[in-house]
């Protein structure tokens, strides 16, 4: 029987945006859950024809960083379901010269007469044209091959719409226009991979610019829904936007049981900050695999204030094992003020329904060190374990290490991360460093750690 893992989700809306401030409340959208049917993936709605793009409108500006960004919005006007070829955008002189051919990211799979928002950019360091100004953008007419593309999307819906603009915090940058909303898989089979875009435009309906957005969680069968949030620069006034969405159609996966079985609240610290410490249960009956905790801070009106979530799919969970967890609160005293608690999420999955990532729970490896603490700084608070991580099998592995620090009632008052520990071949070692920021000594340090084999 699959299990939806999910806890209980207030679902309402808050624009989060990259400013600090408040945002425009949204009716709330219900939350539903589902089972997928049975039966194989269904196949491209339309292998033959050709799929042929219409450039309809764009805008060409420099970002904070210097970066050249290329917004657009484009239409199929073919006859088959396709994307624009990898190098079929380019900037253009006065005498037709291309100057460069940055890469387009679009929907996917675009039907004929359907629109895509396109985003691409030159970054600074690769060195953007000094006439940038003068440069036309044109997208080549013709379409990725559609007998070459074999996976298959849909359209996701958007609901609960919500949007404000956002005054920005450093002077000369221009100010924010923030959307966010909630996405549902209303189709008949389980998606991966969600990407959501997010258009405006002016008062005169003229595109200013295109913000792309990859939500969490990762997977959603046919019912469930995941929040978005996406942060638009008005380079010039943005008064009114489109939604477009879609995930990878994939086989069902078996859900794992899993909750939050406590959290504790340290903060706000001297950014504003506010910790989220506690611990999540296997409360299946199997072991659970790529487990990821989504956190939701609302309001007591029920609004979305924050979103935070992390990956710990390398750690595997048996039934009745608890796992540590931090999240982390937006840096931004207003907004600190402005949420009542937080809402967690969680998903994990059984081992025969892992995602095409991984291969495997993986257990060919040792750990070494990583068994005390000491303090790096004398005059800082803050202590650290120091340790080695080996791959002695054969193949490569996904490594994941927590550190968690434990109060003498065993709840968790620290947690740290091993970042950087995707890709450890056969027969090599990795230095690991857990760091934390608690400044007292604690009655308990544990490590935590786990592997997968990767696909690819």
């Amino acid at each position: 029987m699959r299990r939806t893992a999910f806890l209980v989700i207030l679902v309402s809306l808050l624009v989060i945006a990259a400013a600090c401030g408040g945002g425009e409340e949204a009716t709330p959208a219900p939350t539903l859950t589902g089972a997928a049917p049975t039966g194989t993936i269904p196949t491209t709605a339309q292998t033959t024809g050709e799929a042929s793009f219409e450039l309809l409108d764009y805008n060409v500006y420099i970002d904070e960083s210097g970066d050249l960004i290329i917004a657009g919005i484009i239409e199929n006007t073919g006859d088959a379901a396709s994307r624009p070829d990898y190098d079929a955008l380019q900037l253009v002189d006065a005498g037709g010269e291309v100057v460069a051919t940055p890469y387009p990211t679009t929907l996917e799979l675009i039907a004929p007469g359907q629109k895509s928002p396109l985003i691409a950019e030159i970054y600074e360091h690769e060195g953007v044209p000094q006439n940038w100004q003068e440069l036309d953008v044109i997208l080549q007419e013709e379409g990725y091959p559609a007998d070459l593309i074999f996976d298959v999307y849909i359209t996701l819906d958007p609901e609960g719409l919500a949007s404000e603009a956002f005054e920005s915090d450093t002077e000369g940058q221009p100010d924010l226009f923030g959307v966010s909303g909630w996405i549902i898989n209303n189709g008949d089979y389980p998606i991966a991979r969600p990407t959501v875009f997010v258009a405006g435009y002016d008062a005169q309906g003229k595109l200013i610019d295109v913000d792309s957005s990859y939500p969490a969680p990762d997977y959603l069968d046919p019912g469930m829904n995941m929040p978005f949030t996406s942060s638009l620069s008005m380079v010039e006034t943005i008064t009114n936007y489109e939604v477009f969405a879609e995930g990878e159609v994939v086989e069902s996966r078996d859900l794992v049981e899993l909750e939050v079985a406590y959290y504790s609240m340290v903060g706000p610290d001297k950014y504003g900050r506010t910790h989220f410490l506690g611990e999540v249960v296997n409360q299946g009956s199997e072991l659970a695999v790529e487990t990821e905790i989504i956190m939701a801070l609302v309001s007591e009106q029920e609004v979305v204030v924050d979103i935070d979530y992390v990956h710990s799919s390398s750690i595997s969970l048996n039934p009745g094992d608890s796992l540590p967890f931090m999240l982390t609160s937006t840096p931004c005293p207003a907004r600190q003020e402005m949420w009542d608690e937080p809402v967690f999420m969680v998903q994990g999955f059984t081992e025969d329904s892992m995602s095409n990532t991984h291969v495997a729970v993986y257990s060919d490896i040792e750990v070494e060190g990583m068994d005390s603490l000491y303090k790096p700084y004398t005059t800082l608070p803050g202590f650290a374990s120091e340790g080695q991580v080996t791959n002695t099998g054969q193949a490569e592995a996904d490594i994941g290490i927590i550190g968690a620090i434990y109060d003498a009632e065993g709840k968790v008052v620290d947690v740290a991360y091993a970042y950087g520990l995707m890709f450890v071949g056969p027969g090599e070692t990795e230095d690991v460093e857990l760091r934390f920021s608690l400044a007292e000594e604690a009655a308990d340090f544990k490590v935590f750690y786990g592997a997968l084999t990767n696909r690819y």
